[in-house]
C-alpha cells in the first residue's frame, strides 16, 4: 500500500484484485497475488480521481496496472486527444503519452494537465516555451516506466 493510501476494507481490496485479475488475463505475469499488491493503489487512485475531478488517459501500450487499474480512457493518440478535448474533468493526467499532453493543454487551457516523463523534462520545456503554459514534469532516467505510486505521489504533491 502506498504511504498516502487510506486504509481500505480487505473485502474491497480482494474484489479489486479479482476485478484486475479478470480484466488483465495474463496469469503468468499478473497472477492474483500481484493483483492483490496493486489493488490498494488502484482503489486509492480511483478515490483521488473522484475527489479531485481528475481523468487518466493512457496510451494502449501502457502496462496492465495502468490500463485496467488507473485509466479512464485507453486508446491511440488521436482518440486520447479527443477525450482530452471533451472531458469535463478539472485535471487531466496522461500516462506516458508524451506528445499528447500539450494538445490537451491547448484545447483546455484552464485545466491542469499532468505529464509523467521518463526523461529529464524536455517535453515540459517545450510546452513552456511553445505554448507559454506552466508545465511541471515528473522526471527520471532509468529506462523503466513509472509505477502507479510514483505518479500518484507527484499528482498529490501538485494538487494538494
Amino acid at each position: 500500500m502506498t504511504p498516502t493510501a487510506q486504509l481500505v476494507h480487505e473485502g474491497d481490496v480482494e474484489r479489486e484484485a479479482k476485478r484486475l485479475f479478470d480484466k488483465i488475463r495474463q496469469p503468468d505475469r499478473w497472477d492474483l497475488d500481484m493483483c492483490r499488491l496493486i489493488a490498494p493503489m488502484t482503489l486509492e487512485i480511483q478515490r483521488l480521481k473522484k475527489e479531485r475531478n481528475a481523468v487518466v488517459l493512457a496510451h494502449s501500450y501502457q502496462t496492465p496496472d495502468i490500463v485496467y487499474g488507473a485509466a479512464d480512457f485507453v486508446g491511440d493518440s488521436y482518440g486520447l486527444s479527443v477525450k482530452a478535448r471533451d472531458t469535463k474533468a478539472d485535471v487531466i493526467v496522461f500516462s506516458s503519452v508524451r506528445f499528447m499532453a500539450e494538445t490537451a493543454k491547448i484545447v483546455n487551457p484552464g485545466k491542469k494537465v499532468l505529464i509523467p516523463e521518463n526523461n529529464m523534462g524536455q517535453l515540459s520545456l517545450l510546452i513552456r516555451g511553445g505554448f507559454l503554459v506552466d508545465a511541471e514534469g515528473l522526471n527520471r532516467v532509468t529506462g523503466r516506466p513509472f509505477t502507479i505510486s510514483e505518479v500518484e505521489a507527484k499528482i498529490l504533491s501538485m494538487v494538494s
